[in-house]
């Protein structure tokens, strides 16, 4: 295995460009617009009333898609909207209660964006669907207390700002708050790096977008575009998400075999397809269980989807298809035969039922030492053929054949 065909570091491993893009070129765009002269030749009117329209369709996708998390940003997003939108004529350090609103404003919006990216779903009116529904009422209601009645010891705390600079002086929001916005940014990061969901990308960016807002509330008409904004990213995060479920395989990540036909569908030129399948499965499956079973799919999923110039699907069961643009026979070969041995050099331990959640103390019992398992895959391929196979269909039933070649063959191998 000495040439190396993986995708490497963030940007090279197909996460950076689904979490830019769209919602971070939304971003970015908001920005430019609201620092160019278009911002003085927007109607005023039109403006104001578009939240409410992107609230209304927001809930009526997610309430479709059952996805409670964007109904709840969606609303904190209202809610903070409306209430930005009276501190603006208000002042913001002028009045002492409504100085305290924004400063529980600016401390409550990133712990709720990042506790809405931890929480699974689980409903919009199930119960636990509304006590969480509840949590964001309390909040709102003691805001509304907070700023009847500011108390000022609690203001000092969420004033709590203990680098004294020109950059932080230029701006209201205290420093706890823009702790509070780093740590949830790069516990969004670091979530999306695990798993990589659009929802994620879009709180992300959401989050972005109403930190940049907050750092000068004092324009509505500003900070109203910027709700209209931070909401457009939830609403096309929701519906990437949406189309992700449909066309992805739960299991493994991959996309599963509807979004292979539409890859078919798009294949024209020299391109090359090719089936793996895992070596004894069955036995596999049937000795260790369902859940070994899984984690075995993973593992080998992860291993396809890393390789560089290769679209991996599941198709079924333990099969799996690679899809090769550009590239003839001579030139997957290479890249098939580096897939096929990273899975068979990948060590993978049989954990027991009774594994501890904890490593134990060096010197302490382990029990029974772990079985450790090779784990292997056959592969066909074939290329695209005028004379003979002349559609993706053709090329891919010919490397169902070579893959029933390779595994008469003795399996762990490619067949061309």
């Amino acid at each position: 295995m000495n040439a190396d065909y993986s995708n490497k570091g963030f940007v090279h491993s197909g996460l950076f460009f689904p979490f830019f893009i769209p919602n971070g070129l939304i971003y970015l765009a908001t920005l430019i617009f609201i620092h160019s002269p278009l911002l003085k030749t927007w109607p005023t009117g039109i403006p104001r009333i578009t939240p409410y329209l992107l609230l209304i369709a927001g809930f009526l996708v997610a309430l479709l898609f059952n996805r409670s998390r964007v109904i709840y940003a969606l609303t904190i997003l209202a809610i903070i909207d409306r209430a930005i939108a009276y501190m603006s004529n208000a002042g913001l350090t002028s009045i002492p209660g409504v100085h305290a609103a924004y400063l529980a404003i600016t401390f409550l919006l990133p712990l709720n964006v990042a506790a809405l990216s931890l929480v699974k779903e689980r409903g919009i009116f199930t119960p636990r669907g509304l006590w969480r529904a509840s949590i964001i009422a309390i909040e709102v209601i003691a805001t509304c207390i907070f700023y009847l009645h500011p108390n000022p010891t609690i203001i000092r705390y969420l004033e709590y700002s203990p680098l004294s600079t020109a950059l932080f002086n230029r701006i209201p929001m205290p420093q706890l708050s823009i702790l509070l916005f780093s740590i949830a940014a790069l516990l969004l990061v670091f979530t999306y790096t695990r798993d990589p969901d659009a929802i994620t990308s879009g709180f992300f960016w959401t989050l972005a977008t109403y930190f940049t807002a907050l750092l000068s509330p004092g324009d509505y008409r500003v900070f109203n575009l910027y709700t209209s904004s931070a909401m457009l990213i939830l609403i096309i995060s929701l519906v990437i998400s949406s189309y992700k479920m449909a066309f992805h395989d739960e299991l493994t990540g991959l996309p599963a075999r509807r979004a292979l036909n539409e890859e078919l569908l798009k294949l024209t030129g020299r391109y090359t397809i090719a089936m793996a399948d895992i070596d004894f499965f069955k036995k596999f499956n049937d000795r260790y269980g369902h859940a070994v079973g899984d984690q075995v799919l993973r593992m080998v999923a992860s291993r396809m989807s890393r390789v560089a110039g290769v679209k991996a699907f599941r198709y079924g069961g333990e099969e799996f298809v690679l899809v090769l643009s550009g590239k003839g026979k001579k030139e997957a070969l290479p890249i098939l035969e580096y897939i096929r041995q990273s899975v068979e050099i990948t060590p993978f331990v049989i954990r027991g039922p009774n594994r501890p959640k904890k490593k134990p103390k060096p010197g302490k019992a382990r029990g029974k030492p772990r079985e450790r398992v090779s784990v292997t895959i056959s592969i066909g391929a074939a290329e695209r053929d005028t004379s003979k196979h002349k559609n993706p269909r053709d090329v891919l039933r010919a490397a169902d054949k070579a893959l029933y070649a390779a595994k008469k063959a003795g399996r762990n191998r490619v067949s061309l």
